[in-house]
């Protein structure tokens, strides 16, 4: 809990169209993010945001989806795999 606390809260945009690759992504989010994660979802066109979290933050360029993790907002490399977003979630 310290760890998690020193760490600061976790910010998550998933961006891309609606459909169940997204689904999966924030219900994994959903699922194992810590106490007070913050979520953003959105389809990922630019300069349709009004939600800081998913400014700049975009689909794939193949239309799939993308999870960004963040913290302090500042965020890692995006995934697309649920199993991906779970492991980064649940890290100390």
């Amino acid at each position: 809990m310290a760890q998690a606390a020193a760490a600061g809260p976790q910010e998550l945009a998933v961006v891309g169209p609606a459909g169940p690759q997204r689904d999966a992504l924030v219900e994994t989010a959903l699922r194992h993010g810590k106490a007070g994660l913050a979520l953003a979802v959105g389809n990922g066109v630019v300069g349709a945001v009004e939600v800081p979290l998913l400014a700049d933050r975009q689909a794939a360029h193949d239309g799939g989806v993308l999870a960004y993790l963040c913290r302090s907002m500042v965020c890692g490399l995006p995934v697309s795999d649920p199993g991906d977003l779970q492991r980064l979630l649940t890290e100390p």
